[in-house]
């Protein structure tokens, strides 16, 4: 009988871990794309394009890196100057996804620097903290 109990737990997290293995996949190929990202060559092309938007990743809530929170509009406001990116979750089932977390963040925060920089240095900014 004590033998069932492990085993049992066993199979369950087994089952588990292959029902989660597609969202899991779905998940790092949505993020991939930023181990070849350069920020600033993309946060230059949507600065021509006029799109001044921040990029965001997901944790707890939306976090905007390099940007002080207290300068983010609330939660209805920030949904339109904040792009959140896809894959990006405070749920880290693979070191995999734990890697492309880090490079999506940092990605983000080099990104939003520059479109930072451009809105200060425009005047366009208007949050002075």
């Amino acid at each position: 009988m004590k033998a069932l109990l492990p085993l049992s737990i066993l199979l369950i997290t087994g089952c588990d871990f292959s029902q989660n293995a597609p969202h899991l996949e779905e998940t790092l190929k949505s993020l991939e794309w930023v181990d070849e990202a350069d920020p600033v060559a993309d946060s230059q092309n949507a600065i021509e394009r006029e799109d001044f938007r921040f990029k965001g990743v997901y944790g707890y809530s939306l976090y905007v890196p390099g940007v002080p929170n207290d300068c983010i509009l609330g939660s209805e406001g920030r949904n339109k100057i904040v792009v959140p990116i896809e894959g990006t979750s405070d749920a880290i089932p693979s070191y995999e996804h734990a890697r492309l977390q880090a490079i999506a963040t940092e990605y983000a925060e080099w990104y939003n620097m520059q479109i930072l920089i451009y809105l200060i240095e425009n005047e366009a900014w208007q949050c002075n903290l």
